[in-house]
């Protein structure tokens, strides 16, 4: 499709390619034409694994060097820890700040101290409910895993809840996993 111009005649038309560049820029026609299309180029290595973590480009969010979910245990509180506070009251009983954002596998084991009243554990983010709530009527030890994700300096806790006053809900084995074998501490306890 010409255009005209105030002369009259019309003006060529003209398609141009571009490839995105660090600055911005304005794809004008060259003199004396108008554009009819512009192609941008695109490139099959602009996805988030392939750009740092924290970084942004073109709206996708890096996601390299990000941490994720596995069975390397890269912090652990092993000892086991009671709550016998009931009536649907939940108490921090392990915690472990998360100094590199990513997901992580949350691990820990829950046991009651009577069969006949249950025993209640949830995954907390800085304070709020998570993670699934887990209940068990078990006197031995029944193992819970899930996999959450969390930014810098998030707190990762274990709340624990009994189902009457003075019975005992009891945990152990809080431990936290990434995929791969990482030497440099990213999580405090």
């Amino acid at each position: 499709m010409a255009l005209f111009t105030m002369g009259g005649g019309p003006k060529p038309e003209q398609s141009k390619t571009v490839t995105p560049t660090a600055a911005g820029f304005t794809v004008t026609p060259d003199a004396g034409k108008v554009l009819s299309s512009v192609v941008v180029n695109g490139d099959a290595d602009l996805v988030a694994a392939n750009i740092a973590e924290g970084i942004s480009l073109f709206g996708i969010s890096g996601t390299h060097g990000a941490f994720l979910a596995g069975t390397n245990i890269i912090a652990a509180s092993d000892n086991a820890v009671s709550n016998n506070i009931g009536y649907g009251v939940y108490t921090k009983k392990k915690e472990a700040q998360i100094k590199k954002a990513g997901t992580y596998r949350i691990s820990f084991q829950l046991a009651t101290g009577n069969e006949a009243y249950f025993a209640k554990a949830r995954i907390y983010k800085n304070g709020t409910a998570v993670g699934t709530l887990r209940t068990t009527y078990s006197t031995t030890w029944v193992e819970y895993t899930e996999d959450i994700t969390f930014t810098l300096n998030d707190y990762c806790q274990l709340y624990l809840c009994s189902e009457y006053d003075g019975t005992d809900s009891l945990t152990r084995f809080f431990r936290i996993g990434i995929s791969l074998i990482y030497a440099i501490p990213i999580i405090t306890m």
